[in-house]
């Protein structure tokens, strides 16, 4: 991820509508930047993983830029290798972060008191997440943090039904041939237990699911059709959710440039240093593992596809009769 990628507001000298002043302090007060309010929010959704290293990297690299130094000016100014400072501003990178380096750089930048001391609350948080001690693969952790600290996630799968609302038995089967030991999670209930942990974890968090399932999804059968009467069961339940919206894309829909580039999701959060207000990560599932980009531009295109995509959705009710026909025909 390049500098080039990253906008805020930091250059603006006037309010919001940019043709008001902004209204002066009141005596005594130093208002709170942009990046100190996405780090305090950060520090507040408890930030661990790769979400908490997003919010660093974003945080290291907004900061710099505010000081005007490049990062090679700052590597000198921090007395640190030049890759160091690349590497920081990453949320890539797999190394762990040190946090007298995080320190070093923010100060170097002229960081504010409060931002040094959300970043170091942040580089403590790293090894705080759910997933830390439950084997969860490495190419899934991504995902788990980003989820763990989104609060909106969206889900288009193409063909099958999201990973995230699938039963056991319909995993199982797209998984061709029933679960090894690893398959099996700490309760012994013989679920995945990324799918599962992922699951749990959802119930704890206030992230706005929207999930839109492709009809052929409702006809194409995976296992047997006891199983897939109890993933439409399933689609129910979880439909009724107060944070869950499900909709089916219709055969009539057709077939969409949107629809054929494959499943995605879509993680978000608010972010103040951001002009539309929201910055997220857009993750495709791949055999063994899957691609991840926070690039604004391409969160903002598959957002659009998302939006487009529900458009041609049936409405809620509609959805809903759907997935009661089909439960009642695998019956």
């Amino acid at each position: 991820m390049t500098d080039a990628l990253v906008t805020g507001p930091h250059d603006r000298t006037s309010g919001p509508d940019r043709g008001t002043p902004a209204a002066p302090a009141a005596p005594g007060h130093v208002p709170a930047t942009s990046d100190e309010q996405a780090l305090a929010d950060a520090v507040r959704r408890r930030c661990a993983g790769p979400a908490g290293r997003v919010a660093i990297a974003r945080a290291l690299r907004n900061i710099r830029c505010r000081a005007s130094l490049t990062q090679n000016q700052l590597a000198q100014e921090a007395a640190v290798c030049l890759s160091t400072v690349a590497r920081y501003e990453t949320w890539r990178d797999n190394g762990k972060l040190k946090s007298q380096i995080v320190l070093a750089l923010a100060r170097a930048s002229r960081a504010t008191a409060e931002e040094v001391d959300c970043l170091g609350k942040l580089v403590d948080m790293q090894l705080q997440g759910w997933w830390v001690g439950n084997a969860v693969p490495s190419h899934d952790v991504p995902l788990m943090s980003f989820e763990a600290s989104g609060d909106e996630e969206l889900l288009y799968a193409g063909g099958t039904v999201p990973d995230l609302l699938q039963t056991d038995a319909y995993a199982w089967e797209l998984r061709e041939g029933q679960p090894s030991s690893e398959d099996r999670n700490p309760g012994g209930h013989g679920q995945h237990p990324t799918r599962w942990l992922r699951t749990a974890a959802l119930d704890k968090t206030p992230v706005h699911l929207q999930a839109i399932l492709d009809e052929g999804a409702l006809h194409r059968r995976v296992g047997s059709r006891e199983a897939m009467a109890q993933q439409c069961e399933h689609l129910l339940l979880l439909a009724h959710r107060h944070n869950v919206e499900m909709r089916v894309l219709p055969f009539d829909a057709g077939v969409t440039p949107v629809g054929a580039c494959g499943p995605f999701t879509v993680v978000s959060w608010k972010d103040t240093t951001h002009p539309s207000g929201r910055v997220g990560v857009v993750h495709q599932p791949r055999l063994g593992g899957g691609s991840y980009s926070d690039d604004s531009q391409v969160v903002g295109a598959y957002r659009r596809s998302f939006a487009q995509l529900r458009s041609l959705s049936l409405d809620k009710v509609a959805s809903l009769h759907l997935i009661s026909e089909a439960r009642l025909r695998f019956a």
